[in-house]
């Protein structure tokens, strides 16, 4: 192989290798973007989230609040009798709905972070194996460049 050959495959390595380093830095740049994109989404979503939880914790307050009054208006009613047995068992009601509202709530919670923690453990792996295996064969392509360099120049 005389110089002039030698040249123009050098020239043609460094062009590919200068193609190949502007789709490496595009897919980096893409890939930042979707991971700003994911991280907006997820804001959005728990934004939601944090709403639906307050709307939902208010519309329980005023429940609850409209749900006292009328207890309360129901017990003056019977304490005025002297019914302390009806007085025992609506408190003992009450507390026994509050107990299972919360139980629910906490279930309702805890059920939801544990599939938002399922789905982004899922995507997080998904994204580290797509880029293992971008990074293997970049590897495998840049040893075989090296090789083919190294045979040529023999």
């Amino acid at each position: 192989m005389n110089n002039v050959e030698l040249a123009n495959r050098i020239s043609r390595v460094e062009r590919r290798m200068d193609a190949f380093e502007t789709r490496v830095g595009e897919s980096v740049a893409a890939l930042g973007t979707q991971v700003v994109q994911l991280r907006d989404d997820m804001n959005l979503a728990f934004s939601a989230l944090r709403r639906d939880l307050e709307d939902t914790r208010l519309s329980l307050d005023t429940k609850r609040a409209a749900g006292d009054t009328e207890t309360r208006a129901s017990l003056q009613l019977v304490v005025a009798s002297g019914d302390t047995e009806t007085r025992r068992y609506l408190e003992t009601k009450i507390i026994e709905g509050d107990t299972e509202t919360r139980r629910y709530l906490e279930a309702k919670i805890i059920e939801g972070d544990a599939e938002t923690r399922r789905y982004l453990e899922t995507k997080i792996v998904e994204g580290d194996t797509e880029t293992r295996t971008f990074m293997r064969v970049l590897h495998e392509d840049l040893v075989e460049r090296i090789r083919l360099l190294g045979d040529a120049s023999r």
